[in-house]
């Protein structure tokens, strides 16, 4: 069924139909269909206007007859545009294919299972959606090599790097092992054929009813068999708020009041909601710092905190000690080390020396960036360092001078956004999908731009997902950024909000001066230290709430954000929003 040659993967299914007369169906013909052997058509051929079926039977070695050609499926998955699954209510699971040249092939009829099997596959060679407004269509994502490859440059995510060097680097689609452990640089550029055109949605069917689990960015197939269609009404967003405003910082004397006389937080998720309205005023953002990057647990006393850093603090050093003790003959007999110390000096004397705290020669806070980082490689075998990961570090090291408190912290920081930076790029794609997503629903005309301008990619938000919009922003509202979006209010992926809310504030601009993808790469990089804080709070925060506010959601929006998928209001009163006043 799917196979692979020079010249690529291919889906290729022939009806096999014997010369003999038809004969009855045994149980022996319904062995479970497996991806890995060659799937055939059951003699029993049955042929429903535009349709085939798969039985699960190994074909016979007779030749195809004209009727069966008439049902044959073959393409190339690079080919692929999008594809459509059934409803598991009404019959045998099939699939519908259509190609990029609006080809639609027979419907695929599996009557003993391996639909799933067949897109679990064939994911690795594609990145697929699911339509926001069709919740049974799936649409190929295109990440074009070339258009990634300007978003890098325009982007300045590197410095000087070759980024031609950086994407050559890739074989071929979801096979490569990246060298050494710097990999970041290769987010994405391994997905697709470069010469495959952005997709478009097949067709628009309005979502009425949505019965099975949502299944949102970069998709895993659901466990179900889905035969059949399902006619559903399309959601619209409601009215956006616009009395969304920001309070004052969290002082210093309202921090000492959320502490019980053993020093333990009284009551975190007020805490969190105080912080989430208005940040943390500086001379507490130290010590405020360490409970929402989980350094010390909210339930934590005072005297449990003294113990919790001297065994964070003996922990550091021995980690630390590990990679200071290897001998120069030694790191010359190791590759892999001597290239991600490399990496990590290279990257920590470009990083933020334009800031007083880290500007100079011999700079000494330059010096606890790299062994800091040089000290997470330790502590994090799988990950190591990855390019990027410096513009995260520094903040925290400013904020935290201490090199303990500092490592711990971004320990912390790391483990809500590590799947930046996997190997395997699946959550920089989601959340690109994601983004793509939300704008497609809260902005169907800016949407419909962007895919006119063969921009829907979101390459341009790349660098606001890797390092969380670090480069965007100067120290002050970085620090206020951060901590707002690590209370986790007012819902899951509130960044991909700060992302939408921004891009909108640019939608009259791009779309009045008819900007090109190049063209608004380039505008989106200067928008760099020109974008108001507590605005794009505000904004984010709205679209929320509004999104919270709809009659129905879509099954995609409600995952990424953690919200329930409601099928529709039972009044005409809206949801009540989480209170983080």
């Amino acid at each position: 069924m799917l196979y692979r040659n020079s010249d690529g993967v291919f889906v290729n299914w022939t009806p096999h139909v014997a010369d003999a007369p038809l004969r009855p169906q045994t149980s022996a013909d319904h062995n479970d269909w497996d991806i890995v052997t060659t799937v055939g058509y059951h003699p029993r051929f049955q042929r429903d206007d535009e349709s085939v079926t798969l039985h699960g039977r190994r074909p016979s070695r007779s030749k195809s007859s004209p009727a069966a050609d008439q049902y044959k499926i073959h393409f190339d998955v690079q080919q692929l545009k999008s594809f459509r699954r059934s409803n598991p209510s009404l019959g045998w699971s099939h699939l519908i294919f259509i190609l990029r040249d609006e080809t639609t092939l027979p419907a695929l009829h599996f009557h003993k299972g391996g639909s799933k099997a067949l897109l679990q596959e064939l994911s690795h060679h594609i990145t697929v959606k699911r339509s926001v407004r069709d919740q049974r269509l799936f649409l190929v994502v295109d990440h074009d090599a070339a258009a990634l490859e300007k978003s890098f440059n325009e982007l300045q995510m590197f410095g000087d790097d070759p980024v031609t060097d950086i994407l050559s680097r890739f074989s071929r689609p979801y096979s490569t092992t990246l060298g050494g452990f710097s990999f970041v640089t290769n987010l994405i550029r391994d997905a697709f054929d470069p010469t495959r055109a952005r997709p478009k949605e097949v067709a628009t069917i309005p979502v009425k009813k949505q019965t099975e689990a949502p299944m949102p960015g970069v998709v895993g197939f659901s466990a179900k068999e889905e035969p059949g269609f399902e006619v559903i009404t399309c959601a619209e967003p409601s009215a956006r708020p616009t009395d969304v405003s920001r309070s004052s910082p969290l002082s210093s004397t309202q921090w000492s009041q959320c502490f019980d006389r053993d020093g333990r937080v009284v009551d975190p998720v007020q805490v969190k909601k105080l912080i989430f309205r208005g940040g943390v005023a500086d001379d507490i953002r130290q010590e405020a710092w360490k409970f929402l990057l989980e350094y010390y647990p909210w339930t934590s006393t005072a005297k449990s905190r003294v113990d919790i850093r001297k065994a964070k603090t003996e922990d550091y050093f021995r980690m630390k000690l590990q990679w200071k003790s290897i001998s120069a003959d030694q790191e010359n007999k190791f590759s892999s080390f001597k290239e991600k110390k490399h990496l990590v000096e290279k990257d920590v004397t470009r990083t933020d020396r334009c800031h007083p705290f880290y500007e100079g020669e011999d700079n000494p806070n330059v010096q606890y960036l790299f062994d800091i980082l040089m000290t997470y490689c330790m502590h994090n075998f799988d990950l190591g360092y990855v390019q990027g990961m410096s513009d995260l570090l520094s903040p925290i090291f400013f904020v935290m001078q201490d090199e303990v408190d500092a490592f711990w912290c971004f320990v912390g920081f790391m483990n809500h956004v590590h799947e930046n930076f996997a190997m395997n790029q699946e959550g920089i794609k989601r959340q690109l999908s994601e983004v793509a997503s939300l704008l497609q629903f809260l902005s169907p005309d800016f949407n419909h731009y962007l895919e006119s301008s063969s921009a829907d990619n979101m390459y341009f938000c790349f660098r606001w997902l890797l390092i969380v919009f670090k480069r965007e922003f100067n120290f002050p509202d970085i620090m206020r950024l951060w901590e707002v979006v690590w209370t986790g209010l007012p819902c899951k992926n509130f960044h991909l909000l700060i992302c939408v809310g921004i891009l909108e504030s640019q939608q009259e601009t791009i779309m009045r001066q008819r900007l090109d993808f190049t063209e608004i790469l380039k505008h989106v990089n200067e928008l760099a230290f020109r974008i108001n804080v507590e605005d794009s709070l505000n904004k984010a925060e709205a679209i929320f709430l509004q999104i919270q506010r709809c009659a129905l959601i879509p099954a995609c929006i409600a995952e990424t954000l953690g919200l329930e998928h409601n099928e529709a209001q039972q009044d005409d009163s809206p949801p009540s929003s989480p209170d983080v006043s």
